[in-house]
């Protein structure tokens, strides 16, 4: 009795899996493909208005607005870093440095430096 409820798992396991790679598989190979061609156009766009030396740009239907995003850590040379900005395993605890470098702008920790990106806003 066991085997047989066995074996009719194991025949829905084996049926989900045929879905998952006939069905699912390929339509998450499509969204990758469009958010990549989405990723893609987006720095087109940005780079369009850094060109133009604009913030914002209005289409016919869109709004287009570059925004800053937070800034960020970027490690430069890890072994150049104080012991209290690095973690146990040997990596930078980079919220810790943000927020001294943030706190104190004269600060300068060796081995780092604050980075900010933009992202685009469509509406």
């Amino acid at each position: 009795m066991l085997d047989r409820l066995e074996q009719r798992v194991a025949d829905y396991d084996a049926q989900i899996e045929l879905i998952r790679n006939q069905q699912l598989k390929p339509l998450e190979q499509r969204r990758a493909c469009a958010r990549r061609r989405i990723d893609q156009l987006e720095d087109q766009i940005l780079g369009k208005l850094s060109d133009a030396n604009l913030d914002q740009a209005d289409g016919f239907y869109r709004h287009f607005q570059a925004v800053s995003c937070p800034k960020a850590v970027q490690v430069d040379n890890l072994s150049l870093i104080p012991n209290e900005y690095v973690r146990n395993k040997p990596e930078a605890d980079k919220v810790a440095v943000k927020r001294a470098l943030e706190r104190d702008r004269v600060l300068v920790v060796p081995g780092v430096h604050l980075t900010q990106n933009l992202r685009l806003v469509r509406k």
